[in-house]
């Protein structure tokens, strides 16, 4: 009988640490994906921001960076340039060369 009990609890004991180190792989699997959206994002303004560089002096201005968001039909605040989506940005990179020329 007392090794009934002995193995219930080991049972439950095993079962609670199973469940522990499920929700610290969870835990971290969430993480990595938070770290790889924000670098996909970053990746995605690099990009955009080499794109927009209109007059390829390496640096992409208030005003080209106003060009992507005419382009795309958003509003530009040139307060918080970086606003766009994930989605808009790959729109922008997907846009044909004359369309970037065309905007100017």
């Amino acid at each position: 009988m007392h090794k009934n009990y002995l193995d219930g609890g080991l049972a439950i004991v095993g079962s609670a640490a199973l469940l522990v180190g499920l929700n610290i792989s969870i835990y971290e699997f969430s993480k990595i994906n938070k770290l790889l959206s924000v670098y996909q994002i970053n990746r995605l303004y690099s990009q955009v921001g080499a794109r927009a560089d209109f007059n390829r002096n390496g640096t992409t201005t208030a005003q080209e960076w106003g060009l992507v968001y005419d382009s795309l039909g958003v509003e530009f605040d040139p307060r918080k340039p970086e606003s766009l989506s994930p989605s808009n940005l790959e729109k922008f990179l997907a846009m044909p060369i004359e369309a970037e020329k065309s905007s100017h």
